[in-house]
């Protein structure tokens, strides 16, 4: 039985099946955001709204800045010091590769990341205006910002 099973077993049409590898960015995603959340209800406000803004904020060159201020750890940023995280805490974990690459999703690229600093309660992103005080998304694997739609994946979807 076993020798007709090997003799069998080649000749069976196998597809190769491309994993799809949404559940770790979504599991990145979720830890950015929990993150955020937690930096807000420690110092009272969303990181960079320390003082009321005229409106949200994507993070684009603070992103190095907002996460080694999450992780409280030095990353692949200019910054010299990690600013408004006063107690040092590490909201965030920091991969083994965080100091030479940064915290990147899986395909290499930065996730974006929009903040609620007007604390209206509402983010404007691509004339759709979501309820919600941080979005985190990653591009997904073709890299390109499709503000939330086609293979970005997004804080705010299933």
């Amino acid at each position: 039985m076993v020798v007709l099973l090997l003799l069998i077993l080649p000749a069976l049409p196998f597809r190769h099946i491309d994993i799809d590898r949404k559940p770790q960015p979504k599991a990145h995603i979720n830890a950015i955001l929990m993150a955020i959340k937690n930096y807000e209800s420690t110092y009272g406000f969303l990181p960079f709204g320390e003082k009321k803004n005229k409106e949200d904020i994507i993070i684009i060159d603070e992103y190095d800045t907002l996460m080694e201020l999450l992780t409280c750890r030095k990353g692949s940023g200019k910054n010299k010091d990690i600013v408004s995280n006063a107690r040092k805490i590490a909201f965030l974990y920091a991969p083994d590769s965080f100091k030479e690459k940064g915290y990147l999703d899986p395909w290499g690229h930065r996730f974006i990341i929009l903040l609620d600093v007007d604390y209206d309660g509402v983010i404007h992103l691509d004339n759709e205006d979501i309820k919600n005080s941080v979005l985190v998304y990653s591009c997904g694997k073709d890299g390109k910002d499709d503000k939330g739609k086609n293979d970005d994946i997004c804080s705010w979807k299933d």
